[in-house]
């Protein structure tokens, strides 16, 4: 693999949107209808920054609700309704110091 292969298999695709690694694992999850305490569970954050996080995404995507915003995932390919990304692939979006290994 290639040094640009490996940035670009590495890279946050949510960068287009505005949101940062830890947001974008934030709507992935959100894509998949975990509640603020699920994705808290996941991601080994307190719910309150999950909510921090979700107003955020919101903001940045310019949509009311966590369902448009799951819309807007799926619609720029980040995201395919009835199939989940593993957690682990989740992961690679942040910091692999920010959370523990599976």
């Amino acid at each position: 693999m290639t040094d640009l292969q490996t940035s670009q298999s590495t890279d946050n695709p949510g960068r287009h949107l505005g949101l940062s690694p830890r947001q974008l694992q934030v709507l992935l999850l959100m894509v998949e209808g975990r509640s603020d305490r699920e994705i808290a569970a996941t991601l080994q954050i307190s719910p309150r920054t999950v909510m921090t996080h979700v107003a955020h995404v919101l903001r940045k995507l310019d949509v009311r609700s966590r369902t448009a915003a799951a819309m807007v995932a799926v619609r720029q390919g980040l995201a395919w309704p009835g199939e989940p990304l593993p957690v682990s692939k989740i992961r690679d979006f942040t910091d692999s110091n920010s959370l523990p290994r599976a």
